[in-house]
């Protein structure tokens, strides 16, 4: 049986992902210039302008070579949103660069769900389960569970050039590394992407106070080999596509259906 324990660690490991990544991945993330004096501040924007010119001279050449659009966790603009939601599919790649912020996070949410202590979304429920512990053995489990649950979109699904988007945008945004998945989460979200597998994700129905619970349940499920998916334009059982598509379902962790 679940074991119930008093609450603790939510928000802590939130900071602890962010202390620990932070400095791993610098390169590819911009903060606000401080509060210096105007000399200070000058020189700080002169710099930065010199380095997003070196990093967009190098992402082009790097798409130059490998006829990939290099995605950038944090630094992806308006005319790549659009490229990428063309009706042309767009192959696409995730910077190199992220990748030991991700392998960062992940490892602390590996410590934490092999630990002693209670970890919101690692080793214990969700919302007013919160303070029930869930055994090691069931954490994998657990996250499966969550996404099962909150797959209950209804209606009509979302064009297919919008899931894209967004399963690209998900993509970019675990790749900033504080999120606390593996990398295979990640690469596993693009290869549906560069293999024409596109989630269906039905447009009505939510969660929750957080309004994309269930339009990211149906996102995430083709990943492990359940719910709904088009292969090339043809919608059927995401296993069924998977297969087609020559790619195999992934098994998640812990906190990986909560990220």
């Amino acid at each position: 049986m679940p074991e119930t324990v008093p609450m603790r660690g939510r928000g802590i490991l939130t900071q602890a992902l962010e202390d620990n990544c932070v400095e791993a991945i610098e390169s590819t993330m911009s903060g606000p210039p401080g509060a210096g004096a105007a000399r200070s501040h000058s020189r700080k924007r002169a710099t930065a302008t010199a380095r997003r010119r070196r990093f967009h001279g190098g992402h082009r050449a790097r798409r130059a070579m490998t006829g990939k659009e290099v995605i950038v966790p944090g630094e992806l603009t308006l005319a790549q949103l659009r490229s990428l939601c063309a009706s042309e599919r767009v192959p696409v790649e995730i910077d190199p660069a992220c990748r030991a912020g991700v392998r960062a996070g992940a490892e602390l949410v590996e410590r934490a769900s092999e630990g002693d202590a209670a970890v919101y979304g690692v080793n214990t429920g969700f919302g007013k389960l919160a303070s029930t512990r869930i055994d090691r053995e069931d954490l994998a489990l657990l996250q499966l569970k969550l996404l099962r649950s909150h797959a209950v979109g209804v209606g009509d699904p979302l064009p297919q050039r919008v899931v894209r988007l967004i399963l690209l945008l998900k993509a970019a945004s675990l790749a900033r590394g504080f999120s606390g998945v593996r990398e295979e989460v990640i690469d596993a979200l693009v290869a549906l992407h560069n293999r024409d597998v596109t989630p269906v994700i039905p447009a009505q129905g939510s969660v929750g106070a957080s309004g994309d619970l269930a339009p990211l349940a149906h996102l995430a499920l083709p990943l492990v080999g359940e719910g709904e998916a088009c292969y090339r334009g043809k919608r059927m059982p995401a296993a069924e596509a998977l297969e087609r598509a020559g790619l195999r379902p992934i098994q998640l962790r812990a906190k990986e259906g909560l990220a």
